[in-house]
């Protein structure tokens, strides 16, 4: 009995298999001057973070808010902060909260957008448009 359980065991554990997306870059601690370029002031909107195979588009405020389009969920707003060497971003819809990350990367000028959807982490590189 205890080696059917033992085979069982084992059994179960070797199908669970690993389908988490591991980071493929390695960020370094920005300085807050490294996300200036990319804020906009309040009544302005001169840049923005876009990433057209996901797609989004990200707008970030010189207010600590920022707005977001994506083609499945539409338009959102939310606020930013810089925390020990990136940008988080927060905002809240109906149905979820969103966690959103910029980070800066090695051997990459514009940032990484890290998040998780539903089907688990997404780390998208961003270009300034």
């Amino acid at each position: 009995m205890k080696l059917v359980a033992l085979a069982l065991g084992v059994l179960l554990s070797a199908c669970q298999g690993d389908f988490e997306l591991k980071n493929p870059y390695t960020y370094k601690k920005a300085e807050p001057t490294y996300f200036e370029p990319y804020v906009n002031a309040k009544d302005k909107e001169t840049a923005s973070l876009v990433n057209p195979a996901y797609p989004i588009t990200i707008q970030l405020y010189d207010n600590q808010t920022f707005r977001y389009e994506l083609d499945v969920l539409g338009e959102g707003k939310g606020e930013w902060a810089f925390e020990d060497g990136y940008l988080r971003l927060y905002a809240e819809r109906d149905l979820f909260v969103m966690n959103m990350f910029l980070h800066q990367a090695d051997g990459l000028t514009e940032p990484v957008l890290e998040f998780r959807d539903r089907f688990g982490p997404n780390f998208l590189e961003m270009e300034r448009k």
